[in-house]
This record gives structure tokens, C-alpha cells and sequence, in this order.
């Protein structure tokens, strides 16, 4: 979801909501799932699911919303980064298994391109907190989880990935840092940076 890809980037708009089909459509992508749909049922899905987005109460990783405390919205981007991503592999399970007219399955196995995603989300959420303070070093628990990533369909991210972990310190950088709007308040008079 681009929403929490966003706010983990500190490239959330604080009214994102006002801007949602900037976020959710581009009508000049290669891509027919990009843009904007233009069948009646698609449009009617479309609208409640902006209107159900637009509506719902702030979520604690929306700009702002925790106050200054970037531990709770870290903690919030994670968990819902997480159910995303384990939500999505459950839709594609049991659409999968309907498709060819089988019962549902147990959904505990994860696709090895969800489980490479779980671990560079734990890995976003563990670099801040060990940047933070917190004894642990999630840079060599994510090489370690990276060295267990299976070769899929001809995939083999790992030699990539790790050695962006070794030669792209800004890269690194970017996964110990949070957003500004995370670690700050804002308030009538400004911003305001809580430690």
C-alpha cells in the first residue's frame, strides 16, 4: 500500500486524505491497474473503499498523530505493514483455491515474496529502534534472514540486497531513520522536536 510505504519514507502529505486519488490512481501508467478504473462495478468498489480510507479515524503512522512519540508510530507502520502484507497472501490463498474449486486452505504457508517483504519491514522497524538505543542489531539479523531467502521462479535478490547493505551506507541510513513528522509535534506556533 502506498499509503504506509509513503509514511515510512516521511513522504506522507499530513492531508493525504484530501489528495487520495493522487495516491491511489495514475491515469498515464503503462499499467491498467494503476489507472483509474472505468467499469461502473469497479467504479462503485473504488468510491467505497475511498470512502471507507477517507473516513476512518487517524491511524498513529499518519503524519503528526502520535505527538512526537516515533516509537508508537513506528510501531503502528509496522503492525499495519505487517497485516497487509499477511492479509494479501490470505486473499491470494483462498482466490486461488476457489479458482479450482478446492476448500480453503490453512493460510500459515507465506509466499517467498511475502516473507522477503516481512523481513525488510521488521528490518525498517527494527534500524530505528536500534538507532534509538535498543540493543540489537537488526543489520545482521536482515543479512541473516536475507541468506534464507529462497531462489523463486529464477529470482535471486540476495547478492543484490546484502550488498547494498554493505556499500549503501545512505541506504542503510534510511532504514535507522523515521520520518521528522513522527519525532515532532506540530503545533499552531510550528513544529516543535520532542526527544
Amino acid at each position: 500500500m502506498r499509503l504506509l510505504a509513503d509514511a515510512r519514507l516521511g513522504l506522507l502529505d499530513r492531508d493525504w486524505r484530501a489528495n487520495i486519488d493522487a495516491l491511489l490512481y495514475d491515469d498515464d501508467s503503462p499499467f491498467e491497474t494503476a489507472r483509474r478504473p472505468s467499469e461502473p462495478s469497479l467504479i462503485d468498489a473504488c468510491e467505497l473503499v475511498i470512502h471507507a480510507a477517507v473516513t476512518a479515524p487517524v491511524a498513529d503512522w499518519e503524519p503528526y498523530a502520535t505527538g512526537g512519540d516515533w516509537r508508537w508510530a513506528l510501531h503502528a507502520w509496522y503492525t499495519a505493514e505487517t497485516d497487509r502484507l499477511v492479509n494479501y497472501q490470505r486473499r491470494e490463498n483462498e482466490a486461488f483455491v476457489a479458482s479450482i474449486g478446492l476448500p480453503p486452505l490453512d493460510n500459515s504457508g507465506l509466499s517467498p515474496s511475502i516473507v522477503r517483504q516481512l523481513d525488510y519491514a521488521e528490518a525498517r522497524y527494527r534500524g530505528p529502534l536500534a538507532a534509538g538505543g535498543t540493543d540489537d542489531d537488526w543489520l545482521g539479523w536482515f543479512r541473516g534472514r536475507i541468506e534464507t531467502w529462497p531462489e523463486n521462479g529464477g529470482w535471486d535478490g540476495r547478492t543484490a540486497w546484502l550488498a547494498r547493505l554493505r556499500d549503501d551506507p545512505e541506504f542503510v541510513h534510511s532504514m535507522e531513520s523515521v520520518p521528522v513528522y513522527w519525532s515532532t509535534v506540530n503545533t499552531p506556533a510550528g513544529v516543535r522536536w520532542v526527544k
